[in-house]
């Protein structure tokens, strides 16, 4: 048997802006990591009540390859404001997507993140029937979530501390 081969095939993922299956809503947060895997929640908590909640699994190569975009992006949102948004998080029975790229953006004191995840079976089919320097894959998005600002730059400090 012979040993497979890789070879790198650049694609562009090409983010679909319309169509969330979701949209939240944050004001706390929580960030775990384990052997490669970072588990990131988000809650709607009024009055001590957990009202909506999201989770999500990003890989140690999506925090890489989303890397220099986010810590650039972090640059923009001015200084740090020290706020606590620690939570303990929801428990283990709830669902939890695998995203692949993570965009963020703000406008005044709000802010937004989308998360995508396309297919690597779709992009490795793409790349065996010959990519050229156009190739694309879409993604999916997942979800819309909405916070203040100061809590998505606890976000981007979480992911990258």
């Amino acid at each position: 048997m012979s040993k497979p081969t890789e070879n790198e095939v650049k694609l562009e993922v090409i983010l679909q802006l319309a169509g969330f299956p979701r949209t939240l809503y944050f004001n706390r947060l929580r960030v775990d990591r384990d052997n490669g895997l970072t588990l990131v929640q988000f809650g709607l908590v009024v009055a001590s009540d957990l009202i909506d909640s999201y989770s999500c699994i990003l890989t140690d190569a999506t925090l890489q390859q989303n890397q220099a975009s986010l810590l650039d992006y972090i640059k923009k949102l001015g200084p740090d404001v020290a706020k606590d948004f620690a939570w303990k998080g929801v428990g283990a029975t709830r669902k939890s997507d695998v995203a692949d790229v993570v965009s963020m953006s703000f406008r005044g004191g709000d802010a937004e993140i989308i998360f995508s995840v396309y297919s690597i079976c779709a992009a490795s089919q793409i790349a065996r029937a010959g990519s050229t320097a156009s190739s694309s894959i879409p993604s999916q998005p997942l979800i819309l979530l909405r916070s203040k600002m100061a809590l998505q730059k606890e976000l981007i400090a979480a992911l990258y501390a």
